[in-house]
């Protein structure tokens, strides 16, 4: 971390401080990733006018020949537009994910991307992640002072979840899957560091980690545990005995954490119960319209056009009959999607959909795995888990997130296969 802010001082000639100062506007969208879109897009527009002010048509050049690949998420949607019924709807979805369109093109234009670079990055993510931590309990605290409340209330339903967020008006998995990454990210630099930098990077990930916990999302967290627990060890433990000693006791903390909070207990115990429940004759508006009650309607209305789905801006229409014929009257009148990105691109473009989408990631995965990247690994492991439970792909903050990093982590493994293959 010594060498962080080095980075940002501008030096050489015009065209390398032009360079240096798309970098620092990068670094500057790498921070606001977790607030109001806005500021993000705003940032994107100020990255592209750099990018054009010495632009040259030997630039393009560094477009990697794979960047189709890496906007086939956007082309699928493209292609739905035009089978599909509801075409405002599919091109509000589309305009939504044009940055996974703009990035490939746009970033290796901007700068060359190096490992120190998109270590750089994510140290600028982890910082941003762990400011908001500290200003999301800032916030709860004066809440407490100002409302005359004893500080235990901030271990109820007052202050977990959604309501933790909600002061910077972004959903809980969102900003836990920030978190995740980024304090998966901090440990990886505690065994290159010095005892004070190490001391530091622990506060960070301490602080990163009671955040996951108030924000309480459960695919994130379980995601953030198979990584330490699984996939951590085999690129960085030596010492297996003290890493398995300290997985336990930070997994003891927090076991007693949740299970002495109500909140937490519930939600980690009776709302997951409810949440995979199959049963439809145990379903009910006590439940609260499981997920697993929309992933079975989702799965219903994918069947009635199974092999190219319903097309971009359907998903919802056909999944309001279903509840409707299902009385879920919340999901109805909140307009809730299949709250899972597979089945939501199973239901917009069928099979076939379904199979490209899959074969893209697995293209990525064979990136990451063949450059043995932990970073990347776990990046495309967290997404894919969270797609799971989200439509990922459909929320600016998934997608923002999703194109950026994928775009410099999948562009950079492209030119270490390169260099290893021409080498």
């Amino acid at each position: 971390m010594s060498n962080y802010f080095s980075l940002f001082k501008l030096s050489g000639d015009e065209s390398s401080k032009l360079e240096q100062i798309r970098f620092i506007s990068l670094n500057i969208f790498a921070f606001l990733l977790p607030f109001d879109k806005f500021y993000t897009t705003l940032i994107l527009y100020v990255i592209i006018v750099i990018t054009l002010i010495d632009f040259k048509w030997e630039k393009l050049k560094k477009i990697p020949r794979h960047f189709w690949l890496f906007q086939f998420v956007f082309l699928l949607s493209v292609s739905g537009y035009f089978y599909s019924s509801q075409k405002a709807v599919a091109g509000s979805l589309i305009e939504r994910q044009l940055i996974l369109f703009i990035l490939p093109l746009l970033i290796p234009l901007a700068i060359t991307i190096t490992r120190e670079r998109i270590r750089q990055l994510l140290i600028t993510l982890s910082i941003s992640s762990v400011m908001t931590v500290i200003g999301l309990f800032m916030y709860a605290f004066f809440t407490l002072y100002q409302l005359h409340l004893p500080l235990s209330d901030l271990f109820t339903d007052n202050f977990f979840n959604h309501k933790f967020s909600s002061p910077i008006n972004i959903h809980a998995s969102y900003l836990s899957l920030y978190l995740s990454f980024s304090a998966i990210f901090l440990i990886t630099l505690l065994s290159q560091s010095s005892k004070l930098q190490k001391v530091l990077i622990a506060v960070c990930i301490l602080t990163l980690s009671v955040g996951l916990l108030f924000l309480a999302a459960r695919s994130i967290l379980i995601y953030t545990l198979i990584v330490i627990a699984f996939v951590y060890p085999f690129f960085y433990v030596k010492n297996k005995i003290r890493f398995i000693v300290s997985l336990a006791l930070v997994l003891l903390t927090s076991t007693v954490f949740i299970m002495t909070n109500k909140s937490m207990k519930d939600r980690f115990t009776t709302s997951i119960a409810e949440d995979v429940n199959f049963n439809s004759e145990e379903l009910n508006l006590k439940v609260v319209e499981p997920r697993s009650g929309r992933w079975l309607a989702g799965l219903d209305v994918a069947s009635k056009s199974l092999l190219i789905g319903h097309g971009t801006g359907d998903e919802l229409i056909h999944l309001k009959e279903k509840y409707k014929e299902k009385g879920y009257v919340i999901s109805y009148i909140d307009n809730y999607n299949v709250h899972s990105q597979y089945l939501s691109v199973l239901i917009k473009h069928g099979i076939l959909g379904l199979l490209i989408f899959l074969f893209v990631f697995a293209y990525y995965f064979y990136l990451a795995i063949k450059s043995k990247d932990y970073i990347y690994i776990t990046f495309l492991f967290g997404i894919c888990f969270f797609f799971l439970t989200e439509n990922v792909l459909d929320a600016n903050k998934g997608i923002f997130y999703f194109a950026f990093f994928n775009t410099i982590l999948g562009y950079y493994m492209l030119s270490k296969n390169k260099s290893l293959s021409n080498s």
